[in-house]
């Protein structure tokens, strides 16, 4: 404690490692970097603060932690308080005027060097704990590999969140990460702002640059007053491909793959192995043989016929046979016979045409067919188609139950690390916020300030009115809300009774341990208890010098001659390696290294137990799992139909309603009268409709 009474921590750290005063340095750098390595091993952040020069020259400059300055904004007294409070977005207060620092001056007596003027080493709020010092913003600094993998993710389809989790388990453990979720949406975020509008322009110059320096690479745009319309490129492999296997070419004009709604048109075919490969047709010299489209694509029809004049038109029936659930219905679907004649008619490769006209009478006759209309429509155009285990289920829970204990950590951290923008003048609310989870805080500070500004001992007439008993024997006291009872902290009318009380402290009695911020050891967070940590030496070993290695591309990435050197001498060390372990070690086997995934020290050959078999859990996962199209069309003809009451001719009907009611539009007419006929509605069908739909309000 402070001779005021005020509390202060100072970092304990090795004597070598703490500045000392008067110690002076060749470089600003030199200064910089030893203060930020005292600061990681101390628990603090820093940041360069006031700089000040002479005729150009730096002579002064001040390294503070990253808690120093004060809160900007309103304070309380001056906040207009709202019928109804509005939590505000990130509210937290991550500065406390913390006056630790070290002050350095230019000292030129024949040598130009820097020396430690002032070193204040206390500071006036809790430094990060030994468990948490990578949550701190030193270590959650992104170098670029951290960054050049994000982008790499996020071309893959793989977002922020999904990237911070995969590079949690490729380096096992999220203590080993540099940057937290937000860290990594942050920077995908700065990648898009910028793009912002250069995004065309970029993609053009991204073009520009691969015909430049890529071997046979051509592209092709459309510019309509100075807005790309489209583009069209193709590089040397693709080339290749279509010359080989160009005979048969496939595109789908269904992929809408960006913000502008621009189609992308991949032009496919299949190589050799029986794989897809990748053309571009447009600028080759030849036209393809025969060309496959989607049926609902009509005008690729018209636009084939046109441009690929020497090549064969047919629609892909991969596209045709997928329509079948969503164009038959009913209890046909659920016979599985249907689907096996179609697929066996259109799929056999050997079948004359006669025969499959024979064969598709008489699978029309069978399943009584005849009036489908799109089946009809197929055939007149036929001409135009073309012939986990438990050792997984274990890693994902350990994974997902890492990820679970990583989130409690980093919200555990902040609680402790940031201060709460604070909306009432009561010590009890500062009271608060040391002995709660910042979740808890919110929801106790909304009571003591609904309890400050809208509750009233006098407003006992209040329609929400409670009755709060003090036992002054105890200082105990209960309320009728019985808010402590259901929540576990104190609601808004023991606060104002507590206000009116100058009371200034909640209670011990009223703290509930399970809400407190320490209710949870420290240990609990610590390395040894997460999953995915290495705890053999083998394993740290490579963790070190993956991570030794990356330091490195991080620290040069940007200089071409160390860079350079660094990777020369990684070659030879490589070399070098090679040269005394010439072939795979038996270690390297497939066996050892799947075991090693599976978290064994080795896989036994002798199996004694088995997974279990036939194990039928029907309609489990039912509302998770993708249903298909066939599926889809089974429920909707199982669905009962809804019925609704016509009020033109006053029945119960499900197939219209008033506004094409068949006797609307062709009403019948009585001889004798001359009026429409209408049928008699139910009795006081209206005024039973309107007393079944009015609901009671009650206060």
């Amino acid at each position: 404690m402070s001779p005021n009474g005020t509390k202060y921590w100072v970092p304990n750290v090795v004597p070598g490692c703490k500045p000392a005063l008067f110690a002076e340095f060749d470089t600003w750098e030199d200064v910089v970097r030893m203060y930020q390595e005292y600061a990681e091993n101390a628990g603090f952040d820093t940041r360069l603060s006031t700089i000040r020069r002479y005729n150009g020259q730096i002579t002064h400059r001040y390294i503070v932690c990253n808690k120093e300055g004060k809160t900007r904004g309103k304070s309380v007294d001056s906040i207009v308080i709202e019928s109804t409070p509005v939590k505000q977005h990130g509210s937290s207060v991550k500065v406390t005027d913390c006056k630790a620092c070290i002050k350095l001056k230019r000292k030129v007596d024949g040598k130009e060097r820097y020396m430690i003027y002032k070193f204040v080493e206390a500071h006036n709020h809790k430094l990060v704990s030994f468990e948490n010092m990578d949550l701190m913003r030193s270590r959650r600094q992104l170098g670029f590999v951290d960054e050049e993998f994000i982008h790499n993710m996020q071309a893959n389809g793989f977002g922020a969140t999904v990237s911070h989790r995969t590079q949690a388990t490729l380096k096992r453990g999220h203590y080993l990460v540099a940057g937290t979720r937000t860290d990594y949406k942050n920077c995908s975020r700065d990648f898009r702002c910028f793009i912002g509008d250069k995004d065309a322009q970029l993609l053009v110059d991204k073009m520009d640059n691969r015909v430049k320096h890529l071997n046979n690479c051509s592209y092709d745009k459309i510019v309509v007053n100075g807005e790309l319309r489209s583009i069209l490129w193709v590089d040397h492999v693709s080339k290749c491909n279509y010359k080989v296997f160009g005979d048969v070419l496939a595109f789908d004009a269904t992929y809408s793959t960006n913000m502008y709604n621009m189609i992308f048109v991949p032009f496919t075919g299949v190589d050799h192995h029986k794989k897809m490969c990748h053309f571009w047709c447009w600028v080759h010299d030849k036209q393809p043989r025969l060309v496959l489209t989607d049926q609902e694509d009509p005008a690729m029809k018209q636009v084939v016929s046109l441009v690929l004049t020497e090549a064969t038109h047919r629609l892909c029936m991969w596209h045709v046979t997928k329509k079948i659930p969503a164009k038959i219905f009913g209890s046909l679907l659920k016979n599985t016979n249907i689907r096996a004649h179609l697929h066996k008619l259109v799929w056999s490769v050997f079948i004359k045409p006669s025969t499959f006209e024979k064969k598709w009478r008489d699978m029309l006759d069978e399943f009584d067919l005849h009036g489908n209309t799109w089946l009809t429509d197929m055939y007149e155009i036929r001409e135009q188609c073309e012939g986990n285990m438990l050792v997984q289920f274990m890693l994902c829970y350990e994974t997902a139950l890492d990820a679970q204990r990583y989130n409690q950590q980093v919200l555990e951290h902040a609680s402790s690390n940031t201060t709460p923008t604070f909306r009432t003048h009561l010590a009890i609310e500062r009271h608060a916020t040391q002995i709660y989870t910042r979740t808890i805080f919110d929801e106790v500070q909304n009571e003591i300030f609904k309890g400050l500004y809208f509750c009233s001992q006098e407003s006992v007439e209040y329609k929400d009115s409670q009755e709060v008993t003090i036992n002054l024997v105890d200082n105990t006291m209960t309320c009728s809300c019985m808010g402590f009872i259901r929540l576990g902290y104190l609601c808004r009318h023991v606060f104002c009774v507590y206000k009116n009380m100058n009371i200034e402290q909640i209670p011990e009695l009223y703290q509930v341990t399970r809400w407190m911020i320490d209710a949870l050891p420290s240990n609990v967070f610590s390395i040894e208890n997460r999953y995915g940590v290495a705890v053999d030496e083998l394993t740290k070993l490579r963790q070190d010098a993956t991570a030794s290695f990356e330091a490195c591309v991080n620290r040069l990435w940007r200089d071409m001659e160390r860079l350079s050197e660094f990777a020369d001498e990684m070659k030879n060390l490589k070399n070098k390696i090679y040269e005394e372990v010439p072939i795979q070690p038996a270690y390297n086997s497939k066996e050892v290294v799947m075991a090693n995934l599976a978290g064994v020290v080795s896989s036994s050959k002798e199996v004694t137990l088995t997974a279990p078999q036939g194990i039928r859990n029907k309609g489990s996962g039912t509302k998770h799992r993708l249903i298909g199209p066939g599926e889809k069309a089974m429920e909707k003809s199982k669905k009962k139909k809804t019925t609704r009451f016509c009020n033109t001719c006053l029945m119960y009907v499900d197939d219209h309603d008033s506004r094409n009611c068949p006797d609307k539009i062709n009403p019948t007419t009585d001889q004798d009268s001359g009026n429409c006929s209408t049928k008699n509605p139910p009795t006081n069908h209206r005024q039973t409709r309107r007393r079944s739909t009015r609901k009671k309000s009650t206060i």
